[in-house]
């Protein structure tokens, strides 16, 4: 009887299947679209063939180099570990960059007569990614490119107004960028 009563335990114990989930990301500036694509240089070599070099990395190959570099993390390999903390000071330092140059643009924003008010700006035709990454790590970069993107809709907003000179929206995009490249 004892085996019987098992079995049926068994046959009735509830489970739940693997978990999943899908994140897409909308990109609304080309600036932001560029820094997800990367960039490459199209050289001639002197045998007459063109070869492509890549002069800066894509959010793609980047998710792909952290998920192998997480991997080797996680077999102990002190040289992964290393750029790992290294990996996570630049998401930190880069985060703060975005935040102060957000809050900046925040109060300029803001800076507009009394019984205006503008409409938060955002593309008409947004580009929308999947994405997928290994590990957290890869996260992170996709978080600093949306805030980069963010950042880049409140900067095109103020100059477009007055608010900012080019040359500062110019500023502002070139100080983000560099956050996100590093």
């Amino acid at each position: 009887e004892n085996a019987q009563s098992d079995d049926i335990g068994k046959k009735n114990e509830l489970r739940s299947g693997a978990l999943r989930s899908s994140l897409k990301v909308e990109l609304h500036t080309r600036y932001a679209i560029l820094l997800w694509e990367g960039q490459f240089t199209e050289k001639t070599e002197k045998s007459g063939r063109k070869v492509s070099h890549r002069r800066i990395m894509g959010m793609p190959y980047f998710l792909h180099l952290v998920s192998r570099i997480n991997d080797d993390s996680l077999k102990d390999d002190p040289f992964a570990d290393k750029k790992m903390v290294l990996l996570e000071e630049e998401f930190n330092r880069g985060t703060e960059v975005l935040e102060t140059l957000c809050q900046k643009l925040d109060l300029v924003l803001k800076d507009i007569p009394p019984r205006v008010s503008l409409s938060e700006v955002m593309s008409v035709s947004p580009v929308n990614i999947s994405v997928f990454s290994r590990t957290p790590v890869g996260y992170r970069g996709v978080w600093l490119l949306v805030g980069f993107d963010q950042l880049a809709l409140k900067a095109f907003q103020a100059s477009h107004y007055g608010l900012i000179s080019h040359a500062q929206r110019d500023d502002y995009l070139r100080r983000a960028a560099q956050s996100v490249h590093r």
